[in-house]
Parts: structure tokens; C-alpha cells; sequence
């Protein structure tokens, strides 16, 4: 007999040359088909009007504080400007997350351009809505100040700030005044969710931080042309940041410069933004007069011939503007006067103010040096072809001037300054060489000196610290996705390398010596070391090219008898690959005397174990790291995926998955792939509705993840939404997913909505499509299963040498070796299945199967044996054993007995009612009157029962 694949049946017919396949899920089977693969996880703007930049706020009906608009509570108003406002808001369906909700009149590209921008200093947007003419612009709430904020704290002032304490009592004098709108709130906020069900107790709020963060109380350590410096050189990077990727901002001003409430600036308001990749000219709309270049100017005033040099605004536009930020805040003034008149002769005016050269910064802030008024007018040159060409440039001279170094791309004519940086950098040879007198007195000078920058590089060491350990926590997490998940590996990686490249641990050995980690406490040195240490472990695991490398980095991070068993595991995993068997046993023999003591030493353990693919013994180990520590939330993500990949009873893997990915969720609400992969098993549970709610949280996080409307599409179809669906799919093709099964999904759909033409065109193109991932080529194989199973098996075996752990394409292969009678193949291939897999009941009734039809009765026995106690309620996998047991039952009579008993069980269980008297595996059994009365008996479960009056 010839089991079927799970998902395969006859399908309406496509083109000639094609099977006529579709795929459809079976929700009684248990069998990881591609049935199962939803399981499967890789975790246009208008211009704004011309006359509207003169103009009042456009007219809308903008929402209130304290409605409810668009699925946000809106709690308090943090600004508005000339087309819209921002609040701050409670987003209910996502555990009433505090956001920033910008509302504006029209929609623009930000959404889009932010997309293509992850960075430190870039605000991001969660999530876009629309409602009408009115968009609304989702985005993380960091804090309320801005640098206008700052600006107008200057102005008020009789004189400049002496240190960096300005810029923190603006920053925690806006976070009062936020605290004191959600406390006048009128609805509170709900209680978080559980850990893991509603009789769980809520969530503590967090305990309050104990003084300022790290990076404010290195702000109040500087001078405030220091502190200005500082902020200057961070939103030249995210500039820089954005224009490497093509974007220009158009828009700098102080109020698009949000600074947090733990001291970050963050450029945001991006609504203005040009993709100069996509077209240029849109560079020309759009901006805010004051902080225009000339170029700029001329060309907003469609008059660039008026501008001598004819330039259109770029990048260097931008650094123009945040020049003018930069002489702001060190003059608590801007350098060009505001003229009045109408709009040509006002900006014909602020042209000649610009070409005329910006005034001296030095002449309103006597604590600025020759080599910074030197850094803000070579920002403000008139010609951008003499103005910093780069805002990577600006960066780098902000940040040589910071650490006392000569600059790179700006003048610097003061031989007095310039000595004084060399004196700063090589204290020890001007000491040496100067008399007794001059030694006293540059040692009283220095000392004092030293000891204040000590202090400053401690604090910012600090901050360095905890910037190092978020992205290290974020970093972990990715790395211990699913196998499939492709994507979210890649993007745990990066942010790996980033995390270790803040102490240039790739560089070389020495990196413990850098200020970065000498300037750290060393009980913080000895914890940073552990922590490189475990996150070199985790890239290492990832693969790729550089894995010795990073294994024999993290090696050195470990004193000798403190490695930990997952390091052992890894070198022997390495010493496997090199062939060099002997060295991978004497390592894993060393990994099992190393005892496993913390969570994290269990983690590690689990992660090394899932990726093996042998997930019930990694979620043995998850569930002792969550015994010692609750909150791991790596721990609970990881285990999520073991109960999804690994589970041997059908549901039950689903639904502890999603109680995981719950936990994860009350713990970390932000991360998208808590919520990706509880749909997927929602999905596989066919619970669409609340997979569809999922999916719609994943997009809110990350619009346009191409993969999650893919998901929401499937989640659509099964609540019977086709035409919905089909727009999901559409969508999901359209923003680059190249998963096989969007592309067959999609035809079917179309043939079922009434578009044949459609549907046959769409499988034409889904036939044409080269797989590039485990699950495509599993999909694209099932499909081919019923015309061709030699395609079918190649592209199965195809999907192994990618994912050689996958138990959905190890076992359609062995499932297709025996349609393909290859039976002692199949065999093979049911090894590994149930050696990764040994609680999976299905692989061992199948290979009892086989070794039946081989006649290796006692392999049959066997395996028949243990599939009947992994079984719990499955019927298939009785039947199957009943077959096993009916093929070796001519030369056996106890065999006959066996198979009849479990026949009879699986008919009980609904399974097989239409395969006994077809089945060529059950003809030994026909012979006999038991087998009559049980056919008899099986009908008689069949009929349906009549009510009685």
C-alpha cells in the first residue's frame, strides 16, 4: 500500500506540461507534510502642498486628548508643527504600550524611508494607519524632549550653560511633565498580561531606576560645548546612516531631534525624506526655511539658476541644516536673522544672508575653541563643494575633536589648541621633558584634568556597557530562532558583530586593553569577558564561514576550568567537520564531565541540542533554565520553538508553544517574533482568527515584512476569507517573499475566485520560480508528489541538504522513497527521523511498515511496538502497526491476532473504515470470520445514529 503524502489532492487542471496538483491541509493528521509548513517560519506618498508650507495647520479633524482613535488612547499632546500633531498614546491591542502617535493631514513616505533605516539614532516607526485623509504614524516612545526644547531654555537664559547640566534638566524636567500627564489620565492602564494563563498573577510594574542613566550622568560630567559636541557627532552618524542609504532628510531642525529620556538624540520626522535612489527631484519639495542651505532655498523656490554654484539639495543640505542646529545651541541663537515680506523677496534675502557667510560662533560662547568654530562654518559654507562633503565626515571631526585629536576635514589654524591636544594625548613626554618648576605645575594642572576625564570616559565606559549588554540580550534571541528562520538568524548575527565590534573583539586579542574596557570596574571587566564569551558562542553555533574563528575567540573569554559544556560542544562539532574523530569524542567527553549549573549554562545546553534538531531533549534542558530564573527570555522563546518543531503528540506542541510565546510576550512585548511564530502555531491549530490577530501585531511591528502577510494571507483563507486572502498573498509577492507557496497559494486561490486564466498564468509562474529555502522546495515537492515523485524526491532531498534537520522534509522523503517502492532507502532515511525525533510516533509505525514488506519480521515487531506506545490517541499510527503486524502474520499466527486487535482499535479511534477491503497489507487478515465481524462492526460505527422520540 502506498500511504499518501498529507496535503496532496487532485486539483484543477494547469498547464499540459504541469501537474495538476493542489495542496490543502488534512487538520486530523498528524504527518509534518507541507500541510505543516505554515509552521514553518522565517520568523506611495503624496507631496505636501506648496501653499500649505505658509499656511496654518491644515484643515482636519484631528482627534483630542483622551479619545480613542485608531486602536490608540490617547493621553497627552507632545507637539505639533505645520501639518499635524503628536501624542502620546496607549496602543490597546498590544498590552497598552506607551507610543508616540504622530496624526497628520496627508500621507508621506516615512514609513517607507524609515524602513530602510536601523539605527541608534533614527527614531523607527512600528506601524502606519490610515483613517480617511488623516494618517497616523506609529512609533516607540522614548521620551518628550527635543532639542527645541533645549533652544528655548537657552533663550530664556541670561547666559549659556557652564557644563551638560542644561541639557539634563530640560530632558528630565519634559519627563516630569509626561509623568504628570498619565497620572491625569482618566482610564489607567490594564494589568499586563500573565506569564502563563489568566490565574497567573500580573506582572510587577518595573522597580524604579536608581539615579540618572548612565549616559545623562556623563552629560553632567561635561562641559556644555562638550555635551553639544557629543549630541552633534551621534546625529551625524545617523545621518550619515540615512545618506549612505540614499536618504535625504530635508527637514533638520531642533525639533526633529528628539532626545530620550536616558540622553540619546534621535533624529525623527522623516515625513519630508527623499529616496534620492528613486527620484531626485523630490529632493527639491518640502523643508523649513530657517535651517535651509541656500541651495536648498533657490531650488524650493523652483529658482536654482538663482544660487551661483546651480546645486540641488543633497546630503550636504542636510549637514548645512544640522550646522545651523550646531551654532544654535552653542550661541542660543541662529546665525541668520528671519527677514519678513513676502515669500520671493524673503527667500531671495535669506540667500544673500547665506552667501554672505555665517557669523562667528566664538563671538557669543567664549568656551568655544578655534577648532569647533572652524567644524560649524565649514558646515555652513555657502558652496556645498566646499562644505563637509559627507555627514561621515562631520562625524569624524566631531568625534577627533572630542578625543583631542587633530582634525580631518576642517581647518584647524590654532597652533595654541593644537598643541594643547598633543600635551592632552602625550602628557608623559611633556612632563619628562620639562623643569621642576614646569613639571609641578603641569602636574597640578594634568591632575586635575586627568582626574575629570577619568571620571567622563568611567561613565561613558558605562554607557558603552549597557548599550553592549541590550544589543548582546537582542543578538541571543535572534540567534536561537528555528532553523527555517532564515532572516531572523541573519539579523541576530549583525547585531552579534555590532555588539562585539563596541570593544573591537574581532579585531584581535588586545581588545580587552582598549579604554572602552580598561575604564570598567573590574568586577564589570570580568563579567564583560563571560558575556563576549557566550555571545561569541551563539554566533559560532549560527554557522557560517567564521565559525572556528569565533569559537576559538570565545575559548580565550573562559578561564580554563571555568568553560562551559556548550564551548566543548561546539569545538567537537568543529572537530567533526575537519573529520577529526578522535579530537570531537575526546570533546564531547570533556563537554559531559563539565557540570551545567546557571540558566544560562542551560540555555546554552538547549540551544546547542535544538540546534541538532533533537528538541525533547533541548526543552529538557530549557525548562531547568526557567527553574532557575522565570524571567529567561531567550529560555521561553527557544522552548516555544522546540514545542513547535518537536512535539510527539499532535496540538499538544502547538499549544505549549503558545503558552511560550505568551510568556515571551509579558516579558518583551516588542519583539515581532514572539508574535510571528504563536500565529504559526495557531495556524497549524486552526485557530485563523487568532493567528490573523498575530500576524496583524507582527506588521504593526514591522510593516512590511513580506513573510508575515504571506502567514496573514493563509490565516485569511482558512477563515474563509478568499478575496482577502488573495490581497495578502499579492502583497506579500509584491514586497520581495519568494516563498513557493505564496506563489501556488496564489493560484489556487484565483482558480477558486473564478479566475481560471489567472490561477494557470500564476502556477506557470510558480513552477518557474527556483526555490531558495527549505520549506519552498518542500511545497513546490508536495505539489509535484501526485504527477511526479522523482521531481517530488529531489526537491524533498534538496530541502534536507538546506535544512538537515528538518523532520517535514526527512520524512516526505522517506514518505516518497516508498511510493517509489525504495524501501530500504526509505528505512535509511526513517533512521535519522527517529533518532532526532524519538517521542514522534508516525517515523517508527512507518519504518515497522517497511521492514514488514522487506520481511525483517523482528525490526517490524519492534518498531511496531514502540510506535503503539507513542501512539495516545492516533488511529493512523494503529493501523499502521496493524499492517506491519498483517504482513508477517503468514508465517506467524500470534502476528494475526496482534494486527486484528489493533485494527480494531483504530476503527474505534475513526481511522481506516474505507481502506479495509482495499488495502493490499491487510489481505492476509480477509481469510477469516474475525476479519468479517470486524468490517460489520466498523460499518455499524459509520451509521449514523437516529434520535430517539
Amino acid at each position: 500500500m502506498h500511504w499518501p503524502l498529507t496535503g496532496v489532492t487532485p486539483g484543477a487542471t494547469g498547464s499540459p506540461n504541469l501537474p495538476a496538483t493542489t495542496v490543502e491541509r488534512r487538520a486530523a493528521s498528524w504527518a509534518p507534510s507541507v500541510a505543516r509548513c505554515d509552521a514553518l517560519s522565517l520568523v506611495g506618498a503624496s507631496e505636501p502642498r506648496r501653499d500649505a508650507l505658509w499656511g496654518d495647520l491644515p484643515a482636519a479633524n484631528f482627534p483630542d486628548v483622551g479619545d480613542n482613535f485608531l486602536g490608540f488612547r490617547l493621553v497627552a499632546e507632545l507637539g505639533r508643527g505645520a501639518f499635524g500633531r503628536v501624542y502620546l498614546a496607549r496602543q490597546d491591542d498590544l498590552a497598552e504600550r506607551l507610543v508616540a502617535l504622530k496624526v497628520s493631514a496627508e500621507g508621506h513616505a516615512e514609513s517607507q524611508n524609515l524602513a530602510q533605516l536601523q539605527h541608534t539614532h533614527i527614531v523607527p516607526v512600528y506601524s502606519v494607519h490610515r483613517a480617511g485623509a488623516v494618517q497616523a504614524v506609529c512609533m516607540p516612545y522614548f521620551g518628550s524632549a527635543t532639542l527645541a526644547d533645549v533652544v528655548e531654555g537657552l533663550q530664556q537664559r541670561k547666559a549659556l550653560p557652564a557644563s551638560g547640566k542644561g541639557l539634563v534638566s530640560t530632558i528630565q524636567g519634559r519627563a516630569g511633565q509626561t509623568r504628570a500627564s498619565l497620572d491625569r489620565a482618566s482610564a489607567p492602564a490594564r494589568a499586563p498580561s500573565t506569564l502563563m494563563g489568566a490565574s497567573a498573577p500580573p506582572v510587577p510594574p518595573p522597580a524604579p531606576a536608581l539615579g540618572p542613566p548612565p549616559t545623562l550622568r556623563m552629560l553632567e560630567g561635561l562641559t556644555y560645548v562638550e555635551a553639544v559636541l557629543w549630541i552633534g557627532e551621534r546625529l551625524a552618524d545617523g545621518l550619515a546612516h540615512a545618506h549612505e542609504r540614499g536618504i535625504v532628510h530635508r527637514d533638520l531642525k531642533p525639533a526633529n531631534v528628539l532626545l530620550t529620556d536616558d540622553g540619546q538624540p534621535m533624529l525623527l520626522d522623516f515625513n519630508l525624506a527623499a529616496d534620492l535612489k528613486v527620484d531626485v527631484a523630490r529632493a527639491r519639495v518640502g523643508g523649513t526655511l530657517p535651517y535651509m542651505a541656500p541651495e536648498h532655498l533657490a531650488s524650493f523656490a523652483n529658482k536654482p539658476a538663482s544660487f551661483p554654484a546651480g546645486a540641488l539639495p543633497d546630503a550636504r543640505s542636510d549637514v548645512y541644516a544640522l550646522g545651523i542646529i550646531l551654532h544654535e545651541l552653542l550661541t542660543g541663537q541662529r546665525p541668520f536673522p528671519q527677514p519678513t515680506g513676502s515669500p520671493h523677496q524673503l527667500i531671495a534675502e535669506m540667500i544673500r544672508d547665506r552667501l554672505a557667510g555665517a557669523p562667528r560662533v566664538g563671538l557669543a560662547n567664549r568656551g568655544v575653541t578655534p577648532a569647533v568654530e572652524s567644524i560649524v562654518r565649514h558646515c555652513l559654507e555657502p558652496d556645498p563643494a566646499r562644505r563637509y562633503q559627507s555627514a561621515r565626515q562631520l562625524a569624524e571631526d566631531l568625534e577627533r575633536q572630542r578625543t583631542h585629536r587633530p582634525l580631518a576635514h576642517a581647518r584647524e589654524g590654532s597652533l595654541r589648541e593644537r598643541a594643547a591636544k598633543w600635551l592632552r594625548r602625550n602628557r608623559r613626554g611633556a612632563v619628562l621633558g620639562a623643569g621642576a618648576l614646569a613639571v609641578s605645575l603641569i602636574f597640578c594642572l594634568a591632575g586635575g584634568l586627568t582626574s575629570r576625564n577619568h571620571r567622563l570616559a568611567r561613565l561613558e565606559a558605562t554607557a558603552n556597557l549597557a548599550a553592549f549588554h541590550e544589543e548582546r540580550a537582542e543578538a541571543g534571541l535572534l540567534l536561537g530562532a528555528r532553523p527555517e528562520d532564515d532572516d531572523q538568524r541573519r539579523e541576530g548575527l549583525q547585531l552579534a558583530h555590532r555588539a562585539l565590534a563596541r570593544y573591537g573583539v574581532l579585531e584581535g586579542p588586545t581588545w580587552r586593553e582598549r579604554p572602552a574596557v580598561s575604564r570598567l570596574p573590574p568586577a564589570e571587566r570580568g563579567r564583560l569577558d563571560q558575556a563576549v564569551g557566550e555571545l561569541l558562542l551563539l554566533a559560532a553555533g549560527a554557522g557560517g564561514p567564521d565559525q572556528t574563528e569565533l569559537t576559538e575567540r570565545a575559548a580565550a573569554c573562559f578561564p580554563p576550568d571555568e568553560a562551559p559544556r556548550s564551548l566543548y560542544a561546539q569545538q567537537a562539532a568543529l572537530a567533526e567537520l575537519r573529520g577529526d574523530r578522535a579530537e570531537a569524542k575526546a570533546l564531547r567527553d570533556a563537554a559531559w564531565s563539565v557540570p551545567v549549573r546557571t540558566a544560562t549554562d542551560h540555555y546554552l545546553q538547549g540551544r546547542d541540542l535544538a540546534a541538532k534538531g533533537r528538541f525533547v531533549q533541548a526543552s529538557a534542558s530549557l525548562r531547568e533554565a526557567l527553574r532557575l530564573d522565570s524571567k529567561h527570555f531567550a529560555a521561553w522563546y527557544l522552548l516555544g520553538n522546540c514545542c513547535l518543531d518537536g512535539s510527539p503528540t499532535p496540538g499538544a506542541g502547538e499549544t505549549e508553544a503558545i503558552r511560550c510565546y505568551t510568556a515571551c510576550l509579558a516579558l518583551r512585548p516588542n519583539f515581532y517574533g514572539s508574535y510571528f511564530n504563536r500565529g504559526l502555531a495557531r495556524l497549524r491549530l486552526g485557530e485563523h482568527p487568532d493567528a490573523d490577530s498575530d500576524f496583524a501585531a507582527v506588521l504593526k511591528l514591522r510593516p512590511g515584512l513580506a513573510d508575515a502577510h504571506l502567514y496573514r494571507g493563509l490565516a485569511r483563507k482558512g477563515r474563509g476569507q478568499p478575496k482577502e486572502a488573495l490581497a495578502e498573498l499579492d502583497r506579500a509577492i509584491r514586497l520581495g517573499c519568494r516563498s513557493s507557496r505564496a506563489f501556488f497559494e496564489r493560484a489556487l486561490l484565483r482558480r477558486n475566485l473564478g479566475d481560471r486564466a489567472g490561477g494557470d498564468r500564476a502556477e506557470k509562474e510558480a513552477f518557474a520560480l527556483l526555490p531558495r529555502d527549505a520549506e519552498s522546495y518542500v511545497y513546490r515537492g508536495v505539489v509535484l508528489a501526485g504527477a511526479d515523485p522523482k521531481a517530488a524526491l529531489a526537491d524533498f532531498r534538496a530541502a534536507v541538504r538546506l535544512s538537515p534537520h528538518s523532520l517535514v522534509a526527512l520524512y516526505n522523503e522517506a514518505l516518497i522513497l516508498e511510493r517509489l517502492r525504495e524501501y530500504q532507502e526509505a528505512i535509511l532515511v526513517l533512521d535519522k527521523v527517529t533518532e532526532r525525533h524519538p517521542n514522534l510516533a508516525a517515523p517508527w509505525a512507518t519504518r515497522a511498515l517497511l521492514h514488514a514488506r522487506l520481511g525483517q519480521r523482528a525490526a517490524a515487531r519492534r518498531d511496531a511496538s514502540q510506535a503503539c506506545k507513542l501512539a495516545g490517541r492516533s488511529g493512523e499510527v494503529l493501523y499502521r502497526a496493524a499492517c506491519a503486524h498483517a504482513l508477517t502474520s503468514g508465517d506467524h499466527p500470534a502476528d494475526r491476532e496482534e494486527a486484528l486487535r489493533l485494527l480494531a482499535l483504530a476503527l474505534r479511534r475513526g481511522f481506516g473504515h474505507d481502506r479495509l477491503r482495499s488495502d493490499p497489507n491487510l489481505a492476509s487478515l480477509r481469510k477469516g470470520p474475525r476479519f468479517e465481524k470486524l468490517v460489520e462492526a466498523a460499518h455499524a460505527l459509520e451509521a449514523p445514529t437516529l434520535p430517539t422520540t
